[in-house]
């Protein structure tokens, strides 16, 4: 599985999908920041870890591959298929940035008030890049 950006895609994407995903990541924001305010900061941290975009993100790459295999002439059932692989595809990837995220939470967490701000964050980004192509690497490569 090769890593791919295509541009193409921003084009097919509606303006309303792009206002439901900033829709959802908002409500999602707002939802923690109340937990964080009833509950305390350790219990709001842990929802800071929502996915906040992605439910909406894998819905519309599954109905967007399907939609472009049904103008190819594919059959409903081929084309849902196939809508489901890259919404896997897709899924598979959030697994590898939720091991980054939890690299670059763990960096944090250990280095937090024990250099300046922006030398933690420079590492816990460095962290997550890392853990994350590390993640994939290592499983793409068990796939070949």
């Amino acid at each position: 599985m090769g890593i791919q950006f295509k541009s193409g895609s921003i084009t097919q994407t509606r303006w309303y999908e792009y206002l439901l995903r900033f829709l959802f990541g908002g409500v999602i924001t707002v939802l923690t920041g109340f937990i964080a305010a009833k509950y305390g900061p350790v219990i709001g941290g842990l929802f800071l870890a929502v996915p906040s975009i992605f439910p909406a993100s894998i819905t519309l790459v599954q109905q967007h591959k399907q939609e472009k295999e049904e103008q190819k002439g594919e059959s409903e059932e081929q084309s849902k298929e196939s809508g489901e692989e890259a919404a896997g595809k897709t899924a598979s990837g959030a697994v590898f940035g939720s091991i980054g995220l939890f690299a670059f939470a763990l960096v944090i967490w250990q280095l937090g008030t024990r250099l300046a701000p922006w030398q933690v964050l420079l590492l816990a980004f460095l962290a997550w890049l890392g853990a994350s192509v590390l993640a994939w690497w290592v499983f793409s490569s068990r796939a070949r």
